[in-house]
């Protein structure tokens, strides 16, 4: 286990500065390493392709179309990308851009982890990317059987129309509404065919109704074209990705891609920019453009080489030997950083390191300095009880934030796993995840509710301010009221800093109290992939897809579960993932009235519960509960209404399955019988005539021995 603690500093003009060209060094060196990788990675897709399947390669050059269908099909392997630099190219990063071994070491370091984790991902894109767009051929499908069905009724003339009765009883009542046409009479007669063709469609009643078929046909043609569209267009970048990833690329914009296309409009990304009117009093757009440009490319300079990365080991002194940490008499800690030789070469620098003097981590001061004194109290490299210490160095470039252009500074410690301190014999704590809080409960051994308790997680902030909120105030003008409307009528989501701190502070809470009680923590296991799939292809509610889209797609869960895990491994308490399968209905249905708790609080109960092993005995018909004074009646999914026709159906397709063998088998042993039977035949045919050859011969030859006769 890896622990991380950081301190900020204010260091002084030459730090800085040295600071700064070590970082842009560092980050140089780091982007053309990349690049080596791609390099690599693209000879060594092309080697694989060309000897592993040549049948892919036409006119010496391979063909990709085939290579993507065949990626799609899952009937194609990929190669094996490389991660790291080859020897050759290690070489020449330390010839040309002059830099020490263990530099190249954290470089080599950070970029294998970067590289690594880009590439999962980008195979977890594909795999959403084809969940979605095989979503969206099943809709069109439908769309398509609508249009169909339509087309065909509209190409019905009058006296087809009157021959459809059979078929399309309610389709007609539908026609003849005026006509207070009466369906249940009209299938009654149906049923006892005593129906005849009594009524009459005139050619006013037949023209409306080919015109509203038309009226409804088109915005359902409109949506088919739009659904086209959207399958081509996320098939080509489907298409696009798989090509990037079988030639070995993988995307990757040092600086953020969306700064990077800033440079491209420079209006939205500065506010202030105005263009210049010249003497003849023409706009001159080109006037401003570099000045805000250079804005730009600083800002892109700075975000490209914020930070570097510093590798450490136990065989080195200090734990690091590029960033070697000595405790001075006072208590505090000085820092030396040993710098590349081009900064040594091209700035009057009268020393190898760059020496930072007097650090004071804060609260994790303490942690560092015990790591140094063991590191000098074990001065043998190869002891086990050394530490070893990783440190990052990071600017903060964000002109808003108090300690601008200041430093941060983030060292790292390998901590033994802590043994566990709770104990599923005791019990455990239940949680239940809601978008405005955290509901627990305290369960014993026995699956009995000791406790339940709630925690608010309010992400966001509502502003009520009455004078601003009246629309009608004529003191406010109309650019003034616009910005009310954005910062006080609205409610407004915490930043992620926010709501980071809110949940860390929760959950630290949660450990505390699942600490005290000596009790491992019960959550769910929770998937939101297929359930944003499934959200994107409400296409007509578009307010309730962005509402449900940001409700999943916000780290709230997920950074509550990652902040969890990493808190209860430091603090020794076990984590138990379980299905979260019908757990707020079981709540809701179970143990809401009965223990006296909201219904989340019982969703957290069976939760606890499912950790522990317990099972609950789901109804099988229908679920009442009391809500507001009414009794509400929920409806069980059948398959949990009766196991037993379940097994029913099972048993029958089963039999089935063996039906097919056995009469698959009964064929083939009367195909057996009849291949006997035809050898058979063969054989007393070639007797028959090999009898005659030999009677034939017999005759025609003189010398003949009869037994018995001498």
């Amino acid at each position: 286990m890896i622990l991380s603690y950081h301190g900020l500093f204010d260091l002084n003009k030459e730090n800085k500065s040295l600071l700064n060209s070590y970082s842009s060094i560092y980050n140089h060196v780091l982007h053309s390493a990349f690049s080596l990788i791609a390099k690599s990675n693209l000879n060594s897709s092309l080697n694989y392709f060309s000897s592993k399947y040549p049948s892919y390669i036409v006119n010496n050059n391979l063909n990709y179309d085939l290579l993507i269908n065949d990626f799609l099909n899952h009937n194609l392997k990929l190669p094996s990308l490389s991660f790291d630099l080859s020897s050759e190219d290690k070489k020449y990063l330390l010839s040309s851009k002059k830099i020490t071994s263990r530099q190249l070491n954290s470089i080599r370091f950070q970029l294998k982890a970067t590289v690594s984790s880009i590439y999962s991902l980008t195979l977890d894109n594909i795999e959403k990317k084809k969940l979605y767009i095989s979503s969206l051929k099943n809709e069109l499908i439908i769309i398509k059987n609508k249009i169909k069905s339509h087309q065909d009724l509209y190409k019905l003339s009058n006296s087809q129309l009157k021959n459809i009765h059979n078929a399309y009883p309610f389709f007609l009542s539908y026609i003849l509404k005026k006509k207070k046409f009466n369906t249940s009479i009209y299938l009654a007669n149906i049923k006892n065919n005593t129906h005849t063709h009594n009524f009459h469609i005139n050619n006013k009643d037949y023209n409306k109704l080919t015109t509203n078929m038309y009226d409804r046909l088109l915005p359902i043609i409109h949506m088919k074209i739009k659904l086209e569209k959207r399958i081509n267009k996320l098939t080509q970048e489907l298409r696009n990705k798989v090509k990037n990833l079988l030639k070995g690329k993988l995307s990757l914009c040092f600086g953020t891609n969306k700064l990077f296309n800033q440079q491209f409009n420079l209006k939205d990304y500065h506010k202030n920019y105005i263009s210049k009117i010249d003497k003849n009093g023409e706009i001159n757009p080109k006037s401003n453009h570099d000045i805000y440009f250079k804005k730009w490319k600083r800002k892109w300079l700075d975000t490209r080489n914020q930070s570097f990365y510093l590798l450490g080991t136990k065989a080195e002194t200090a734990g690091n030997q590029s960033c070697q940490g000595l405790i001075q008499d006072n208590g505090l800690i000085t820092l030396k950083i040993r710098c590349p030789d081009k900064i040594i070469n091209t700035s009057n620098v009268s020393s190898k390191y760059i020496v930072l003097e007097d650090l004071n981590f804060g609260c994790d001061h303490e942690k560092l300095k015990q790591a140094l004194k063991k590191n000098l109290e074990n001065k043998d490299m190869t002891d086990k009880n050394r530490e070893c210490i990783h440190y990052t160095f990071s600017k903060i470039i964000n002109s808003k934030s108090p300690k601008h252009n200041s430093w941060k500074i983030t060292f790292q410690l390998e901590q033994k796993p802590i043994p566990l301190i709770s104990d599923k014999n005791k019990g455990a704590i239940g949680i239940d995840l809601n978008q405005e809080h955290i509901s627990v409960s305290n369960i014993n051994k026995d699956g009995n509710l000791l406790n339940a308790f709630d925690i608010p997680m309010k992400l966001n902030i509502i502003y009520k301010d009455k004078d601003l909120n009246n629309k009608n105030n004529k003191n406010l003008n109309n650019e003034y009221s616009s910005k009310h409307m954005r910062n006080h009528n609205k409610i407004t989501d915490l930043s992620s800093n926010q709501s980071k701190n809110l949940i860390e502070h929760i959950v630290k809470e949660i450990c505390v109290y699942a600490k005290k009680e000596a009790k491992p923590i019960v959550i769910e296991e929770l998937d939101f992939r297929s359930k944003k799939v499934s959200l994107a292809m409400e296409r007509n509610n578009n307010e309730y897809r962005k509402k449900r889209n940001k409700q999943l797609s916000m780290f709230v869960y997920s950074k509550f579960k990652s902040s969890l895990l990493s808190r209860a491994e430091k603090e020794g308490i076990e984590i138990i993932e379980v299905n979260p399968a019908y757990t707020s209905v079981l709540g809701l249905a179970k143990y809401q009235k009965i223990r006296g708790i909201s219904s989340h609080q019982a969703a957290s109960y069976v939760i606890g519960r499912r950790g522990l092993g317990y099972k609950e005995n789901i109804p099988k018909k229908e679920i009442k509960i009391e809500y507001k004074g009414t009794v509400l009646e929920i409806a069980v999914p059948e398959r949990n209404q009766n196991i037993s026709s379940i097994k029913n159906e099972v048993n029958v397709k089963v039999q089935r399955v063996r039906n097919t063998e056995n009469s698959l088998l009964k064929d083939l042993s009367k195909k057996l019988v009849k291949a006997k039977s035809e050898y058979r035949k063969k054989l007393k045919q070639a007797n028959i005539l090999r009898i005659k050859e030999d009677k034939e011969k017999s005759i025609s030859s003189p010398d003949i021995f009869i037994s018995g006769v001498t």
